[in-house]
């Protein structure tokens, strides 16, 4: 599991996600910090524990997620054009936290 919670965090990803898997939570990253900051530097914002973004990348993370049905919000898959990727919504402190996995070929996820 990999949480982002700022720019920099942001950042070590690239080398290690998919260029298309990393173009979609810079977009993700930047609504959030367009909707959250109060009119601070990027460079300086940072999402609250409990909006952090969280990549998950083990069967287990998920089945530990998808456990308490009762704190999901929503499951989505979002098709680019080289991955697919599944963004899920957890309620959290009355708040929604994302959740985002790749799905591989084949259709299962991870």
């Amino acid at each position: 599991m990999k949480k982002i919670k700022c720019l920099n965090e942001f950042n070590n990803l690239i080398e290690v996600l998919p260029t298309e898997f990393i173009d979609y939570l810079n977009c993700e990253f930047y609504h959030l910090y367009e909707y959250l900051s109060n009119n601070e530097k990027l460079e300086d914002f940072i999402l609250p524990s409990y909006q952090n973004m969280v990549i998950l990348e083990s069967e287990e993370e998920i089945n530990n997620i998808l456990i308490n049905t009762l704190d999901l919000e929503f499951i989505e898959e979002v098709e680019l054009k080289e991955v697919t990727i599944i963004r899920i919504g957890i309620i959290c402190y009355e708040d929604i936290q994302l959740h985002y996995v790749e799905k591989r070929l084949g259709g299962s996820i991870l």
